[in-house]
């Protein structure tokens, strides 16, 4: 009898655990399609905007969503629905914009982050990303992005550099930052709790830690 009390018992855990996994799976499906949906009607919208500042606004915009839609993907594929792997995840959202003259050094350990975290992680690569491409670069250059994490007595560091001229106006990027940088910053130390330093000595860095 105790036995089969048991047997029982790991049988009713087994089907809780089979439905609460189903029901993850779920649920970052639809926030996939959801995201997806938003970008579509964004898409829509571009078809009626002939003003390039603007479409190209909604453009960088579809972007960003397609950046953290990446997130529920990756749960959702790998059937992991608390962390992510970040070396595949980066290389994903960086695809995004990557253009093919661009190297990328990815120089990362297989961490696995949670979700909310990983999210963050890679919204931020995606921003840098696109200032390097838009003001890091002349057509000349041989263009090459390194990007490094390492983790040191329970904190992270993560290094994003660019080999490319100095951004222009670059004191004033730093003083008076756009909307990309201003978000980065709100980023790190809002949601990430870090911290963000720049270097415009030799190319483009940006240094930031987090817990």
């Amino acid at each position: 009898i105790f036995v089969f009390r048991i047997k029982r018992s790991n049988n009713k855990l087994a089907r809780a655990v089979s439905e609460k996994a189903l029901l993850l799976q779920e649920v970052h499906h639809r926030v996939k399609n959801n995201m997806q949906m938003v970008s579509s009607v964004l898409d829509v919208q571009a078809n009626f905007i002939e003003d390039k500042k603007s479409l190209d606004a909604i453009r960088k915009s579809q972007n960003r969503i397609h950046a953290l839609a990446l997130a529920h993907q990756n749960l959702y594929g790998d059937e992991n629905y608390q962390s992510i792997r970040i070396q595949e995840y980066l290389k994903n959202i960086l695809g995004l914009v990557k253009t093919e003259d661009i190297e990328l050094d990815i120089q990362c350990p297989e961490f696995e982050f949670e979700m909310e975290k990983a999210q963050i992680i890679g919204f931020v690569l995606h921003e840098l990303l696109l200032n390097s491409i838009e003001h890091g670069f002349k057509k000349e250059d041989v263009k090459k992005i390194t990007i490094f994490i390492e983790k040191i007595g329970g904190k992270y560091t993560l290094i994003y550099k660019d080999n490319g001229a100095v951004l222009k106006g670059s004191a004033k990027s730093i003083e008076n930052p756009g909307f990309g940088m201003t978000m980065i910053r709100s980023f790190v130390e809002r949601s990430l709790s870090g911290k963000l330093s720049l270097n415009l000595s030799n190319g483009f860095e940006a240094r930031i830690t987090f817990k």
